[in-house]
């Protein structure tokens, strides 16, 4: 994950468990206000988080997403 999301959470481990719908929409507007950027990187980052829930989900690592 990029640097950002650990300035945006201000963790430097952060579980599965707080990354949910709003964790991932308040990171949507933290990159969009914050860190000024276009919207198709915007989409890059937040699609790249959203896929690696689904993955641990998948592999039941996480058993509820959103």
């Amino acid at each position: 994950m990029p640097a950002s999301i650990f300035s945006f959470s201000k963790l430097s481990d952060i579980p599965f468990t707080a990354i949910d719908r709003s964790f991932i929409d308040k990171y949507d507007i933290y990159l969009r206000t914050q860190r000024r950027l276009a919207t198709s990187a915007v989409d890059f980052h937040t699609t790249r988080l959203k896929m690696i829930v689904s993955e641990a989900t998948r592999l039941f690592l996480l058993l509820c997403y959103y």
